[in-house]
């Protein structure tokens, strides 16, 4: 009989299946930061400099939770929240597992997390035992402690610079063209820009490092070759492709070269990986895919009632 998890990421390794759901799931993260970066880039060079920047800071954001998953599982919900983890040490927050996968396994986490807070169904986030499971997990203790520290020095900045560049109409309004504003912005999407690459680099380098170690190391890099089901990498570049000009695509997937050094051809073990992560048997995936769906026809209504 199979024991009740009591952490995020025993709940992951719970069987292959799940080990399988959690990799793909941080690639998830990583495909979202690099996608973020390219429509940054693309937006920067058409002067929309509010949504560059605010893209350009989503993609920082996919990146830190994408560190946070691979030591936790799970990450806060809350922009400031994920940062104080490396400004403070610690964290109460909103989980995302729990709303992940509440319509099934997740439940268990309102009962039986041991950082649970009953009075307000929260749960508390450590910096310790991040780098302690990472570390554990096969990633380097320098890299480590650079990107901990670059992330502690930078969050909490860029996210009262992103409500400002988002937020505040008197600057939104003047980006065009103003004799201060626009100098500003510029100088901001520039920042942020660079607040992304790094944020990436340290994330897909800690993510390579953490998969090297991975007992289901060979089927995940299967799964990123995976021309068959245009998965992994094929998807990310369709996907991008589909929507940005190729000089713009190609800068933004030099961001997947740690992965790709370890990536592997093998169609048997591709198949294998992604009879785990389709919807059909990722179930938290697909309750969350439907719940978007009735969300989204729900709003219809609103809008148009008949």
């Amino acid at each position: 009989m199979q024991s009740t998890p009591t952490t995020a990421l025993d709940f992951w390794n719970g069987d292959e299946a799940k080990q399988d759901q959690m990799l793909y799931t941080a690639f998830c993260l990583l495909e979202s930061a690099i996608s973020n970066y390219t429509a940054g880039y693309f937006l920067r060079d058409r002067g929309v400099f509010d949504w560059a920047a605010t893209s350009f800071y989503y993609s920082s954001l996919y990146s830190v939770r994408l560190v946070v998953f691979l030591g936790y599982g799970d990450f806060p919900e809350g922009h400031k929240q994920i940062g104080d983890i490396f400004v403070s040490g610690s964290v109460k927050s909103k989980a995302w597992l729990l709303s992940f996968s509440k319509e099934n396994e997740g439940i268990w986490l309102a009962r039986e997390h041991p950082y649970f807070i009953q009075d307000n169904r929260s749960f508390q986030f450590h910096k310790d035992l991040l780098l302690s499971n990472l570390s554990g997990n096969g990633v380097n203790t320098q890299t480590l402690n650079e990107t901990f520290e670059f992330f502690a020095k930078i969050l909490t900045d860029a996210t009262d610079l992103r409500n400002a560049s988002s937020y505040e109409s008197l600057l939104v309004a003047h980006q065009y063209s103003h004799i201060l504003v626009t100098e500003q912005f510029k100088e901001l999407v520039n920042h942020f820009e660079k607040l992304s690459q790094k944020a990436i680099k340290y994330a897909s380098g800690i993510f390579q490092e953490f998969v090297e170690k991975h007992s289901r190391r060979e089927y995940f890099c299967a799964f990123l070759m995976d021309e068959m089901y245009r998965g992994g990498f094929y998807y990310l570049e369709d996907s991008l492709k589909n929507k940005y000009p190729s000089q713009t695509v190609e800068a933004a997937l030099e961001f997947l070269t740690p992965l790709k050094k370890i990536s592997i051809k093998d169609d048997e073990k591709a198949r294998h990986f992604h009879s785990n992560i389709s919807i059909e048997t990722f179930d938290a995936k697909k309750a969350l895919m439907h719940r978007f769906k009735k969300r989204v026809e729900d709003f219809g209504k609103l809008l148009n009632p008949s």
